[in-house]
């Protein structure tokens, strides 16, 4: 007896079974959805990456210095147009000395300084400057101009300087041991200017805008300057804090658009 398989028409084809697979045109779709939300995460996540940044400052007015416990200056407020320009805000700001506030940029616990170019094994900086600072030699009036084109010319005077001030190298070089300068640091421009008016000192190295701040008028009127060199002061933000590099270049691109700043 033949094999019969019951409650089956033999003489029609077997319907397929539904196929529920996707269409090519449809998988591809998807793909290229799924792509664009890729490239899309991707991209907000970079440009969200630098929202915030933790600001080490110096007091160094008219430039950097604390006014009711908030960061005030000039390049304060440079700074702040800068980045608001970028998206960047600061996440805590904090006044320090210098000595710390380079080694906390160097280990990161600090992202941002502002100020002339120092430590650039540990800090990044932005190609323009916010401002460019003055530096200048300063006698009483009634005393010979000397004449100071490098460090070196400095060597036969005796010197005042502002503890903590590196005048751009030129302090690290005078301060050194066995370096042959004649120096010493003194806590403010009052006892400096002292120090020139008592003849225990022949120059005061120092800053165009900070003495003439700090100094009264009839003190000011007392002393001449031959201008040394001119500093440029930039954002400095530490090698330690992530994409740094993309950081300085999205600050510089928008520098850039403003033009370097004028003698300070």
């Amino acid at each position: 007896m033949p094999d019969v398989c019951l409650g089956t028409n033999l003489s029609k084809p077997m319907k397929r079974a539904e196929d529920n697979r996707i269409p090519g045109n449809r998988i591809t779709l998807l793909l290229c959805s799924l792509c664009v939300v890729i490239l899309l995460g991707f991209t907000l996540s970079s440009s969200t990456e630098f929202r915030s940044i933790k600001l080490g400052y110096v007091d160094f007015p008219p430039f950097t210095y604390k006014h009711k416990g908030e960061p005030a200056g000039l390049l304060i407020n440079d700074a702040k147009r800068v980045m608001n320009k970028v998206g960047l805000r600061w996440a805590s700001t904090e006044l320090y000395p210098a000595a710390r506030l380079f080694k906390m940029l160097k280990s990161g616990e600090v992202g941002m300084w502002l100020g002339i170019e120092l430590h650039p094994e540990h800090i990044a900086y932005t190609k323009h400057a916010l401002a460019v600072l003055e530096l200048n030699v300063w006698t009483l009036k009634d005393a010979k101009q000397p004449v100071v084109k490098t460090v070196e010319d400095l060597k036969p005077y005796r010197l005042a300087l502002i503890g903590g001030y590196g005048y751009g190298g030129w302090g690290a070089t005078i301060r050194a041991s066995g370096s042959g300068y004649r120096w010493i640091d003194l806590s403010d421009r009052q006892q400096a200017f002292k120090f020139l008016q008592r003849g225990r000192a022949d120059i005061l190295l120092d800053y165009k805008r900070p003495l003439m701040m700090s100094l009264p008028p009839d003190q000011a009127r007392q002393l001449q300057r031959v201008k040394v060199k001119e500093l440029p002061a930039k954002i400095g933000i530490s090698k330690a804090y992530p994409r740094y590099a993309e950081l300085i270049a999205a600050l510089d691109a928008e520098m850039k658009k403003e033009g370097k700043k004028g003698p300070g």
